[in-house]
């Protein structure tokens, strides 16, 4: 069994029923692994357009059940603050980083931003 912090693009890509993306979430659940999200994901999924329509605010409100939260805490914060200066990346990659690397999960997303952070682990979806 692994643990994995799952990123905002593999979440709608679930939602839009990308199948490689559904495919491989679909093998990981049967494994039984653990999923986990930032709260700030939570955020940045609730703040899109397509949130305003009742069918996918049903579905991310369905699928948010599945996902242990893990909240911001200042040692995320200082561990992010490193990564956005040391490889340039968007402060929300930064904290998403920040709480892979400070959590031991296994970053499961498709953006590729995350590639350059050393000391991250994680599973790409083509």
């Amino acid at each position: 069994m692994s643990k994995y912090l799952i990123d905002t693009s593999i979440i709608i890509d679930y939602l839009r029923d990308h199948k490689p993306t559904v495919n491989l979430v679909d093998e990981l659940l049967v494994k039984n692994n653990q999923f986990y999200i930032s709260v700030l994901t939570q955020a940045e999924l609730y703040s899109g357009k397509s949130s305003r329509k009742y069918a996918f605010k049903h579905a991310l409100s369905g699928l948010m059940v599945a996902f242990k939260k893990i909240p911001l805490d200042e040692s995320t914060a200082v561990k992010a603050g490193h990564l956005k200066r040391d490889y340039n990346v968007t402060l929300f990659d930064a904290i998403i980083a920040a709480t892979a690397i400070g959590n031991r999960l296994i970053l499961f997303t498709r953006d590729k931003d995350f590639v350059k952070i050393e000391g991250l682990k994680k599973l790409k979806v083509i």
